[in-house]
């Protein structure tokens, strides 16, 4: 009898700290994402101002700043895809905590559930990725 008063406990303190973890890990994300998106369009921004005094003195704008635009445009698309296979993350996750909660992974939904870890899995090496080359695009433009 202790013994499951114990584990439930357990299960509770661990269904806490996944919580409170969870929230962390969203809250790092979004912050990064944030910042990605800022700096980038600070820098079209930038760049457009720049842009604007060339064109008043019937200047070429130099192909550094065109590909910087350039670049700085993939960053912030790359990162919305990011966001895209993040939410599809989030889903899966959600869906798997559902079941662990519950303590209801049957062999019904054990297939379920483990295809939802494998989709998690290769959402989140996509979102690691899709992050990496929106950082890399944004700093070198």
């Amino acid at each position: 009898m202790e013994d499951s008063k114990y584990l439930e406990l357990k299960r509770e303190l661990s269904k806490e700290k996944y919580k409170i973890v969870w929230q962390s890990y969203l809250y790092s994300n979004q912050r990064w994402d944030l910042m990605l998106v800022a700096i980038s369009s600070a820098g079209i921004y930038a760049i457009a101002e720049i842009a604007k005094t060339f064109y008043n003195k019937s200047q070429i704008l130099p192909l550094e700043f065109k590909v910087s635009v350039v670049l700085l445009m993939i960053s912030i698309i790359l990162n919305f895809i990011s966001q895209y296979f993040s939410i599809k993350i989030h889903k899966d996750d959600m869906i798997n905590a559902y079941y662990e909660i519950l303590q209801k992974i049957s062999e019904e939904n054990e297939k379920e559930y483990n295809k939802n870890v494998d989709q998690i899995m290769k959402n989140d090496k996509t979102v690691n990725r899709l992050t990496k080359y929106s950082m890399y695009t944004m700093i070198i433009g």
